[in-house]
């Protein structure tokens, strides 16, 4: 009996040390990979980012969160802004808002709007990748006066949504001009709800593939703990518990699974309301 206690501590022991140390590495992976907010680096203020060759080199992905110029119920291009006639309702930290609403409960979350940033760099021209990850619900993105991508169609009278998370890369000294009109009339967001990545195209490629493979493994460690669950609970016929666990696991995946889906699917339907499902 003693060695029995002593062999079933010790496998306890183990299986405890083996679910902290996953719990670690996750939450190591989650705050340094799938958390755009703990990324230092320099930040825009009021709609301007200026980039020395020293704050490209230390900083090689910057997350594009602060000073962006926010043009309210406004679809803007490259020749709206030329001809200075357009000013900027406010300057917003992306993320602040859930809507177009501008923290103003009286007002629509839903409408059109743009953002713009110019970002200072050296002369010397270089290639430089930028984010565009889920940007509800449709979107033009300009780079330099020209077209960089489009999703869906944001006219609010030809309004057609998509979702899709992408990168663009582009050569450029001096200054880039970031310019992106977006519309919404059908998600709980509206607009540049997440913050983009920026730098090098190698450094922002490595931390978007690591957080690609973050999210897979966390989904396929849930998928696999839910499906043994819930074949554990059918088997012995008697363990509801087991089956209600396994449910769980499964409709997490449905929550979190979201930026893998995004990475390949554009399509609008029906994956938001498959994601409400599962919360």
């Amino acid at each position: 009996l003693h060695d029995i206690y002593k062999n079933h501590s010790m496998a306890a022991l183990f299986l405890a040390l083996f679910v902290c140390a996953i719990t670690v590495f996750l939450c190591i992976c989650a705050y340094k990979y799938d958390n755009k907010y703990t990324f230092i680096g320099p930040q825009a203020s009021k709609g301007v980012l200026s980039l020395n060759d020293s704050d490209i080199e230390n900083h090689p992905v910057m997350i594009l969160a602060d000073g962006w110029e926010y043009y309210h119920n406004r679809l803007l291009t490259p020749e709206d802004i030329t001809t200075g006639l357009n000013i900027p309702n406010e300057y917003i930290y992306l993320g602040a808002y859930g809507g177009f609403e501008s923290g103003n409960p009286e007002q629509s979350p839903h409408g059109s709007a743009t953002y713009r940033l110019t970002i200072k760099v050296p002369e010397t021209p270089r290639q430089y990748t930028l984010e565009l990850p889920e940007i509800f619900s449709a979107y033009r993105a300009y780079i330099n006066g020209s077209l960089a991508a489009e999703l869906g169609n944001p006219d609010p009278d030809h309004y057609s949504p998509q979702t899709l998370n992408r990168t663009t890369s582009f050569e450029a000294g001096g200054s880039i001009d970031i310019l992106i009109a977006v519309s919404d009339f059908s998600h709980l967001y509206s607009g540049f709800v997440y913050p983009p990545a920026f730098g090098k195209p190698d450094a922002v490629s490595h931390v978007l593939n690591m957080r690609f493979l973050f999210r897979a493994a966390l989904c396929t460690v849930a998928l696999t703990i839910g499906f043994l669950a819930i074949l554990i609970g059918i088997l012995s016929r008697r363990s509801k518990t087991a089956v209600l666990y396994g449910l769980l696991c499964l409709f997490f995946v449905g929550y979190i699974s979201y930026p893998i889906v995004k990475t390949f699917v554009s399509s609008y339907y029906p994956f938001y309301a498959l994601e409400n499902l599962s919360f």
